[in-house]
Order: C-alpha cells, then structure tokens, then sequence
C-alpha cells in the first residue's frame, strides 16, 4: 500500500501512549486467537484513544450513510486496510486503521481504484462497506447497482 503506516511509525505511536501501549499488552496476554485478539482491539481502542469506532447508532438509517471519501471512523479506514492488505495480521490491521482515524488521514483513494482496476474491468460509481468489525470489506458498485440492496452499511459516491 502506497503511503503505508510503517511499523516504525506504529512503534512510536505507541511508545508515545502508555495508556495504548499497556492496553495492547494487556489484550495480547489474552488466553485468545490471533483474530479475537483484533476482534477485543476493535472495540477497546476507539474507546481508549478518542475516536469513533463506526457511524452506526440506534438511529441508524443505512439510506443516510453516504459520505464523503475520507477518514469517518474505524470501520471505514479498516475497511480499506483489510482491502489492501488482507493477509496482514488482523491485529496490525486494526492499528493502522485506528493510527489513520487518529491522525486524520486515509488509505488513498487512488491506491484503492487503482487496485481495484487491477482486478477488474468494470467501471464502479461508488465504494460499499459490508460486514461488521473486523470483517468489514469494500463493495465496488457497478453502475445500476444500488449499494443498499447489496447489503452495504456505507457507501462512498465516486461521483465528481
């Protein structure tokens, strides 16, 4: 991924937060899988360092959820981590995901598309985010799709 979060910069960040630091300690000691553990930090870490973990509430209207590409929450940037680098460990995942949250930037739209394109030939008017926490992946709506109806909980228009 172009523009990634290296792992220096994971460390430092880290090293900077005793409150972050001892948290990640503390769920990795967890007597729990590799996948539970990235599950736990999901949860716990937006709560920790400030951020907003998903944009969903009791009043959450799927049909409201467009927004504009960038750095929303949790959910979205992990979406576009596990996009880009799906066999990463979950847990680094969800770290990167947080440190973009937390330090205002994003997975480029442009590596994203670029990708995409190298998987496939048709043309997408928007980016959909299906499945919850951790499984969260990236939908590209084709023209005539509806994202709602592919069963996306976001949805970003590609649309200039």
């Amino acid at each position: 991924m172009k523009n990634e979060v290296s792992s220096e910069q994971l460390q430092k960040w880290i090293s900077k937060n005793q409150k972050l630091s001892n948290l990640l300690v503390e769920i990795q000691e967890k007597p729990l899988s590799i996948v539970e553990q990235a599950e736990l930090a999901y949860h716990e870490i937006p709560k920790l360092i400030g951020i907003t973990k998903d944009n969903f509430n009791e009043n959450y209207d799927p049909e409201e959820s467009v927004s504009e590409f960038g750095n929303d929450s949790l959910y979205q940037q992990l979406g576009y981590v596990n996009y880009m680098n799906p066999n990463a460990d979950p847990r680094g995942r969800v770290l990167t995901a947080a440190y973009l949250v937390k330090h205002g930037t994003s997975v480029p739209q442009q590596d994203i598309l670029k990708k995409y394109k190298t998987e496939s030939e048709e043309e997408c008017i928007g980016i959909g985010f299906i499945g919850n926490a951790l499984d969260v992946r990236l939908i590209f709506v084709k023209k005539g799709e509806n994202w709602f109806e592919l069963g996306c909980k976001m949805f970003i228009s590609l649309a200039k």
